[in-house]
């Protein structure tokens, strides 16, 4: 359910949801999720296992349009992965790999990290939030 038009991105709402707020609830109204689904910006799914894994990705991704034509091109792939817990529980792993290609690309890479850092921080506390408040459904 995550991402622009759907229920948000449950980060920096600010700078990655144009300041919409992400939702606090699962949306019935969204299409289950399916491999090479076109996703925002570029990104569509890669491979899918329901209830279990998502990997999504981008690749050759124009970044900072507008300043010059392919001053930053960037490969990008995000893994979501629910796993099973002893105790019973569910823990989320998710790995990101993003690099950045052209002249620029070194000093943006290093700058993205931190950025990607703050975010998908602020993304997992959200996102265990949310799952804590549901354990009764």
């Amino acid at each position: 359910q995550m991402g622009r038009e759907r229920s948000g991105y449950y980060g920096l709402d600010i700078l990655t949801n144009q300041s919409i707020p992400s939702v606090t609830f699962v949306r019935q109204d969204i299409p289950a999720p399916e491999k090479d689904m076109e996703l925002d910006g570029g990104y569509h799914i890669i491979d899918l296992i329901p209830a279990r894994q998502l990997i999504i990705g981008g690749f050759n991704l124009q970044r900072l349009p507008g300043l010059a034509q392919n001053i930053i091109v960037q490969d990008v792939t995000s893994l979501y992965l629910l796993e099973r817990q002893q105790d019973g529980g569910t823990r989320l792993l998710v790995r990101h790999r993003a690099f950045s290609y052209g002249l620029p690309g070194t000093i943006f890479n290093k700058g993205y990290e931190l950025a990607y850092f703050m975010f998908a921080s602020q993304q997992l506390d959200q996102l265990k939030q949310h799952a804590q408040s549901m354990k009764h459904l």
